[in-house]
Formats: structure tokens, sequence, C-alpha cells
């Protein structure tokens, strides 16, 4: 990535807007701090004072956008102390709080035909916060913290393989992601990895996904401190197998996947798996039959369970292979 490009060349999908702050607070009022008596509006025109907050555990690396990971960040972020191209309200979604909208970016952003470039127009007059409040936030600001998020010294230990489909960032993190660090996400991160690969279908990396994760094709992918899981590792790797064209090793692997996901009763697992195993075998006409059975108990799960994107991605399956339960 050069700098300099325009925001059009630079900005390829909406993922960026969500995690890539600028510390851009919008400042104002002339309010004399907190007196300590209450007020009708105690939010109104406040400036200076303590904010306390509590949180379930401590920041990690001094609210740094590009080195913080864990979630007790992400919504002092949101709420407080940056200002993305696109946010979101801090409720639950049943109240919105999945709907996005602009927020540096002056309205939503525009589509190329093919959906690889994304273009943002940003608002104008926007300053950073003091003592930066005379420099105008422009789009090479953008394209640095992109940069700096790609250089594997200044960001989170390696996990910026969120960004690697915009075009030119793994220019700046090239390697077999052995940088990775050897924590309690390394191995969510690899499987999150692989469940990218093969959702865009870049095998670029694919191998070096499998050979670090092959050792681990018998163990459950727990995440952190197994706050949650994404089943078995066998079950990536068939992804990869897959993206690399071995069929037969996909097969095997989603095989060994969905009978570990069914002994630990890993219902939306054994449902994903059962989906994937039904693609790679109804590509042969052999194994359309048992195709359209896993098809048909992976739609009735996901259903069960409220996975509409599962069974949309089923369906298409079932009506690309012909496939009929």
């Amino acid at each position: 990535m050069r700098r300099g490009v325009t925001l059009k060349r630079a900005l390829k999908v909406i993922a960026v807007v969500t995690i890539l702050g600028l510390v851009a607070a919008a400042c104002g009022g002339d309010g004399d701090g907190d007196t300590g008596q209450p007020t009708d509006s105690p939010a109104a025109n406040l400036e200076g004072g303590t904010l306390r907050m509590a949180q379930l555990a401590d920041v990690t690396a001094a609210f740094d956008p590009q080195k913080e990971y864990y979630s007790v960040t992400w919504e002092y972020y949101r709420c407080c102390l940056l200002r993305t191209l696109m946010s979101y309200e801090g409720v639950p979604t049943d109240e919105g709080g999945a709907d996005i909208f602009p927020d540096l970016a002056a309205e939503e952003p525009t589509q190329s035909d093919d959906e690889l470039t994304w273009t943002f127009t940003i608002k104008q007059g926007l300053m950073y916060a003091p003592p930066k409040d005379d420099t105008e936030i422009t789009a090479p600001d953008f394209i640095r913290a992109i940069e700096r998020t790609a250089n594997p010294d200044a960001n989170v230990g390696g996990y910026s393989f969120y960004y690697s489909v915009i075009e030119g960032f793994d220019d700046f993190a090239a390697g077999d992601f052995r940088g990775l660090p050897l924590d309690g996400i390394w191995l969510g991160a690899v499987g999150y990895l692989a469940e990218t690969a093969a959702a865009i279908g870049d095998a670029t990396h694919a191998q070096a996904l499998h050979d670090l994760l092959e050792p681990y094709a018998d163990r459950n992918v727990a995440i952190g401190w197994a706050s949650t899981c994404t089943g078995s590792a066998a079950r990536h790797l068939g992804l990869l197998a897959d993206l690399m064209g071995d069929r037969k090793q996909a097969i095997a692997y989603f095989e060994t996947a969905l009978a570990m996901n069914e002994r630990m009763r890993a219902r939306p697992w054994v449902a994903h798996t059962q989906v994937e195993l039904a693609r790679v075998l109804s590509q042969q006409a052999a194994g359309r039959e048992r195709a359209g059975e896993l098809l048909e108990a992976g739609i009735a799960e996901a259903q069960r369970l409220g996975m509409p994107r599962l069974v949309e991605r089923a369906e298409a399956v079932r009506s690309g292979a012909a496939v009929t339960p």
C-alpha cells in the first residue's frame, strides 16, 4: 500500500471502519467542569473532571487502539475515546445495536460493481482532540492507521489478519504466521484465519495455516479462557484441504470433525460441519445421496438454533448441487 493513495484504493472492506480508531474526540462546551452539584442535564457541556469506570479486567496496552485486543476496552473506545468511519449504538441488538451509521464518514460508503472497492467520503472540518485540535483529519491519517495495524511491531502481537482482504495489506505483514503469540487466543486465531481464507477463496497461506493447525486436529478449539469455542480443529483443516484442492483429505477431516462435534454435543458446530461436508460430497455423484442427508439434518438443526445464515448457505449448496434430501 503506498502513502498518498486515495481512500478509494486503500480501503477495500468495511471491516476497517469498526477497528481502526482515530483519537478524534468531539470536544467542545463552555462548562466550568464538575462542581459536584447535581444538574438536570449532567452530560451537557461537561469538560474536565474524573471519569470513574467499573470493568471486568484491566486494560492490557494502555488503550493503544492497535494493541488492545480484549473486549473490555472496545466499548470504551466506542463510547468515549475513539472515532471511526462508521459506528453503532451501544444498545442491545433488538434496539438497533447492530445498525451502523456514519461517524467520521460523511455518508455510507459506495461500492464498486465487483464490491471489492469501498469508497468513503470523510466529513469536512473534523479535528483531532487537544493538543492536536488545530490538525484536521484527512485521508492520509486513515492510511497511516492501516499501515500501523499492518506493522507487526506496532499491532496487537500479530492479530492484524482481519485486514488481509485490503489490497497491499499483507505486504506489511509478510510471513507465515509464525509470529502469532502463543497465548490463549492463538489456536482460535489460526482457526479464524482458516475460515477467512476459505470464505474469500484465497489459498495463498492455506498450506502454512494447515501446517500450524495439523498437530491440533484432534482438539477442540477453545478461545481465551474457554469463553467460546469453534468446535473441532479438524473442521478448519477440512476447509483448508478443500481450498487447496485435496477433496479426499477434506472429506476425511470433516468426517473427523463431525464425529468429534457430535461427541461434544456442540450442536452449532455439528450443523456447520454437516453443511461443509455436504458441500464437498455433493461435488461428486457418488456422494450426493449422503450430502442430501447431511443437508437435511444441518438445515433442521440450524433452524432450531436460529442460524439463518447457515440455513441460507445450506440451501445454496442444495440448489447448486441439485441435491434433494
